[in-house]
């Protein structure tokens, strides 16, 4: 959220040599709800102050110095400036409120099946994504430098014989611990 801050903030630099200023407030909400996109950010999370300012200027038509009977003309530089830009804490706490909810959906009754039981089986459940967890974080599946990519398929074959192995002998020691009604100290099942 400090980048899109920051991004927005940036798109009215002070003036100076170079620096395009934003003269129309359509383009500056534009522009807000690009960066915005970008981010990821909803709009109601941040507070934009922004204000138009306008700068006339007078110059005397023609040539030569003015007098009080000379015509003039005014000119006006028009830009937008941003104010201030402020996390909206209300807004940003309602939206952590609906951060993490998961869906539940069983075919199974209420009376064969409690919600707190619904929700145990599903932590235990196999999942497909903790072998290629186990290659990269035990067994060290890394990026490297291979000649053949016969290479790459051998040693992806040995490494899923040994994620194999790996689940294997864990099924065994789990399944035997339910057997003989164990537990082991300080492991995670």
């Amino acid at each position: 959220m400090d980048t899109a801050i920051e991004k927005i903030e940036a798109l009215t630099p002070e003036r100076g040599r170079g620096k395009r200023q934003i003269t129309d407030e359509e383009q500056l909400t534009a522009a807000i709800d690009k960066v915005l996109k970008e981010q990821g950010i909803s709009a109601e999370l941040l507070d934009i102050d922004y204000e138009k300012q306008v700068e006339k200027q007078t110059k005397y038509v023609g040539k030569g110095r003015g007098s009080e009977n000379r015509a003039k003309i005014v000119t006006k530089k028009v830009r937008f400036s941003i104010n201030s830009v402020t996390k909206n804490i209300d807004a940003i706490d309602k939206a952590k409120e609906r951060l993490g909810w998961k869906a539940f959906v069983t075919s199974s009754s209420l009376d064969k099946m409690s919600l707190s039981e619904a929700v145990i089986n599903y932590r235990h459940e196999y999942r497909i994504e903790r072998v290629f967890n186990r290659m990269k974080s035990r067994l060290k599946l890394e990026p490297c430098f291979v000649i053949c990519p016969e290479q790459i398929t051998g040693m992806t074959n040995l490494l899923s014989l040994g994620v194999r192995v790996l689940t294997l002998i864990e099924y065994v020691v789990r399944s035997s611990l339910q057997h003989d009604e164990a537990t082991l100290p300080d492991l995670h099942q």
